[in-house]
């Protein structure tokens, strides 16, 4: 004899109508699961999107300090070809225009300043320059020649036609990244920095210390020309707004800090903390075991019930058929 729906069952009977009614989910049930997973998927991909990021990233800074180690000996070349090249950028300046999404250098020069700039600091094939670290903010990113999408989806661009981060008077290395991207932090923070902030820029082994100076906000109905001083080693950061049209710059300009200290040049080669455990990864296994467990039984109990519900059409079909 079938209990109602609602009524108390033993644990053993229970399992001996699992066995009978076997496991059938009902398409009520099947639509729950597939809004849970697809809310759950949606809940942990900005999450899992900036830790695959951070690891990223994390995994490039550590190729460059070991790129780096075996390629000291190269240092010296390498620097000499940057300071020719900063001298040949000496007279242009870098122009953050208004209603523009990131700075770009008002002339690049010809097609041997180009090549000269694509070979300069280059330490691999995907244009690895160096490593920026702002400690303040937890900024620790790689440094890419250019600033194309491609690149700033990475990490840090270097602005073709700025000077190249290796120090010296009368220079501005303009670096950019995103700001505003959910699936990275990269120059998220960067408005939280105040004047005294440190920045290390390395390249090629060497490590450059900087003090910031500014931090100012452009809007993108203003304009902003960075040019170099000519008493003055700088660097200047501008965040970059993929997402949100017309988004306000964020700009911060450094002045190089000498000397630089033991403390600081440890900081500036040790290995990156990287993007540390996926805790996130626990949670995402709790709840999609949450979701298989709920299946599990809700797809016994539909079956049990679609059961019962033929079974009470037929006994109250044999009653109407008794009293006709």
């Amino acid at each position: 004899m079938f209990k109602p729906a609602g009524a108390q069952t033993s644990p053993k009977m229970r399992h001996a109508q699992r066995r009978v009614f076997g496991w059938r989910p009902s398409t009520q049930t099947w639509l729950i699961v597939l809004f849970l997973l697809a809310g759950t998927a949606v809940v942990f991909q900005t999450t899992a999107a900036s830790w695959f990021s951070a690891f990223n990233q994390a995994a490039f800074v550590e190729q460059y300090l070991a790129t780096v180690q075996d390629l000291q000996e190269r240092g010296e070349a390498e620097f000499t070809d940057a300071t020719e090249y900063n001298a040949a950028v000496m007279g242009s300046s870098v122009l953050l225009a208004a209603h523009t999404r990131m700075p770009a250098a008002t002339d690049v020069g010809g097609a041997s300043q180009v090549e000269s700039y694509k070979n300069s600091l280059n330490i691999n094939e995907a244009g690895l320059m160096g490593r920026l670290q702002v400690p303040a903010v937890d900024i620790d990113l790689p440094i890419y020649h250019g600033a194309s999408d491609d690149t700033l989806a990475k990490g840090v661009g270097h602005v073709e036609g700025s000077h190249l981060p290796i120090g010296g008077d009368n220079t501005n290395a303009v670096l950019t990244a995103y700001r505003g991207l959910p699936s990275a932090t990269m120059f998220n923070r960067l408005d939280e920095l105040t004047e005294g902030d440190q920045i290390l820029v390395g390249t090629y082994g060497a490590v450059m210390n900087y003090k910031i100076t500014d931090v100012s906000s452009v809007s993108a109905a203003q304009s902003a020309e960075l040019v170099a001083d000519q008493k003055a080693d700088h660097i200047t950061l501008v965040t970059s707004s993929p997402l949100v049209e017309d988004a306000p710059r964020i700009v911060v300009t450094a002045e190089r800090d000498l000397p630089l200290s033991s403390a600081d040049y440890a900081k500036a080669v040790e290995t990156p903390q990287g993007a540390g455990f996926p805790g996130w990864l626990l949670f995402l296994g709790a709840a999609y075991a949450a979701i298989g467990l709920y299946l599990w039984r809700a797809g016994y109990t539909d079956a049990r019930n679609r059961r019962i519900r033929k079974v009470q059409k037929v006994h109250a079909k044999a009653e109407k058929s008794a009293t006709s």
